[in-house]
């Protein structure tokens, strides 16, 4: 995390980076020592017995940010050596190349995003997802435990690329009863995790779309939905908000808000507040002027709060 807040200060200083190879494991290594992959020996991916990963001899980015007494930690996909596992001859971790701290990383190889070292959060019928001591119990989620990490902010979008196998409900609507049912029991797991461990007092859950959906379809033989952005639902949970109501109402079609009308500004305004912080004094630097996120709009919805 600290590493790419100092990278994305390198960039405002006028630092460019030009893409060493089109493949992870040179760029990768590339990123880290600042030189060429052919200088580190890594000029392919590597596979899974390879014996050929970042040697310790080469100063990494982390190990020079640590002496300065920077924090650092590698959260994600790491393909910067072999597995033992697979028979390699040794196996490097983040750690190795002085990073304070590593979760979301490979288990045994870079495989299907089913594993996340140290932590395996799912069961799947491949050989390589055995390990005897699963750091996560039945049932229990990769969110859960990055909760658990203290990761202060999390987003998680449900959906696919394709038509009928996300939200972008322009297609059949009966589609979408199964991706309703596919996130109702791990929202409710997920606040319920929440509330068992003390956190919800500290924790403000977002639950948001981008634009509703028509009550109505105006085209002949078309069964989904165009956007509609007049009238549509959020809910929020956690942190300060006053459970069990609903605020607001539209008229009987969905077409339109009839009570109680929250824009987005408002909306901001609201999350914002719920997290310490003022929309009108919120201000950033742009064209010679201060800018708000809210703009010269928004208002604090108060009767959603506690």
């Amino acid at each position: 995390m600290m590493m790419k807040k100092f990278l994305v200060f390198l960039l405002l200083m006028g630092l460019a980076l030009d893409l060493a190879a089109p493949v992870c494991s040179p760029y990768r290594a590339a990123l880290l020592t600042g030189q060429h992959p052919a200088r580190v020996g890594i000029t392919d991916y590597l596979r899974p017995n390879s014996s050929n990963g970042l040697s310790v001899s080469h100063i990494a980015l982390p190990e020079i940010l640590s002496k300065h007494e920077y924090a650092t930690g590698m959260v994600g996909k790491w393909h910067l050596t072999g597995y033992k596992h697979h028979e390699a001859e040794f196996e490097l971790r983040p750690p190795d190349h002085g990073f304070g701290w590593n979760t979301g990383s490979e288990v045994k190889g870079v495989g299907n995003g089913a594993n996340f070292f140290p932590y395996v959060f799912r069961t799947q019928p491949i050989s390589w997802i055995d390990l005897p001591k699963n750091k996560l119990g039945k049932g229990e989620y990769l969110t859960d435990r990055l909760n658990r990490e203290a990761v202060e902010f999390i987003e998680l979008i449900d959906g696919d690329t394709r038509i009928d196998f996300n939200w972008d409900t322009h297609a059949n609507m009966v589609n979408y009863n199964k991706l309703a049912r596919n996130v109702d029991q791990p929202i409710a797991g997920l606040l319920k995790d929440l509330k068992d461990r003390g956190l919800m007092k500290d924790t403000l859950v977002v639950f948001a779309t981008e634009f509703g959906r028509g009550p109505f379809q105006p085209n002949p033989g078309v069964s989904g939905r165009g956007h509609h952005a007049k009238v549509f639902s959020c809910w929020l949970a956690g942190a300060g908000i006053k459970g069990g109501i609903v605020h607001g109402a539209s008229d009987e079609l969905g077409e339109k808000v009839t009570e109680d009308v929250v824009t987005i500004h408002d909306f901001q305004a609201t999350i914002l507040h719920l997290l310490g912080m003022d929309h009108e004094r919120l201000t950033y630097r742009h064209a010679g002027r201060n800018f708000r996120l809210t703009d010269v709009h928004g208002h604090v919805v108060k009767q959603i709060l506690s």
